[in-house]
């Protein structure tokens, strides 16, 4: 099953995979995506299949550079033409705790539905 991964020559080509998705190109095949694969099943395609050193990224440049290259490596291995890649910026959050106001109008509307020409708020 596995006898054709990791892919030995992948050729992904982001401009094909654009024009097949826009329509501006009819292909003979469905272009190879995945929007999310979870680590427990990321860790032991590269480690195992791929053979490489499970990395998992922390604060420091190193193990974000080897993270990122796992991440890339996995993707292009296995043939994908196409990958999500998100990252959020360090903005500083600042929360405000209050009561949930919901409460309150939940019970209301309650009211409002159990019994008949009760008004609603």
């Amino acid at each position: 099953m596995l006898q054709h991964l990791p892919v030995a020559n992948p050729q992904p080509n982001a401009t094909e995979f654009i024009d097949i998705l826009t329509g501006r190109v009819k292909s003979n095949r469905v272009p190879l995506v995945e929007y999310l694969v979870d680590d427990v099943l990321a860790r032991p395609i590269t480690t195992d299949l791929l053979g490489r050193r499970w990395v998992v990224e922390g604060a420091d440049r190193a193990s974000q550079k080897a993270a990122l290259d796992n991440f890339i490596q996995f993707w292009y291995r296995l043939g994908y033409d196409f990958v999500r890649f998100e990252r959020g910026l360090p903005f500083e959050e600042q929360k405000f705790l209050a009561p949930d106001p919901s409460e309150l109008l939940s019970s209301r509307r309650m009211s409002a539905l159990l019994l008949p020409g009760a008004s609603s708020c």
